[in-house]
């Protein structure tokens, strides 16, 4: 469950009754994360939406991925190689 509020969101966690706060930049990112969407996607998104510099977009999008994910609020899937990597 989650709610807006300002440019921010909050997300309640319902089987553990607890509430997340989002700064602007994560609530972004909570966004996308409603569409399955690859982590190169995601980032590119917040590079074009956001000054920042590719590397500290990367570090910053995966420490809140598994944030997020350690705390039960999303799933992580690893994608299947490309064939022609």
């Amino acid at each position: 469950m989650t709610a807006e509020v300002a440019d921010e969101a909050v997300i309640l966690h319902l089987k553990q009754g607890i509430y997340y706060g989002l700064n602007p930049v994560s609530a972004s990112i909570w966004k996308l994360l409603q569409s399955p969407l690859s982590v190169r996607a995601i980032r590119e998104a917040i590079l074009e939406a956001y000054e920042v510099d590719e590397a500290t977009c990367q570090r910053d999008l995966v420490v809140l991925l598994e944030e997020l994910h350690s705390h039960g609020l999303i799933e992580l899937h690893q994608s299947a190689p490309c064939a022609n990597s």
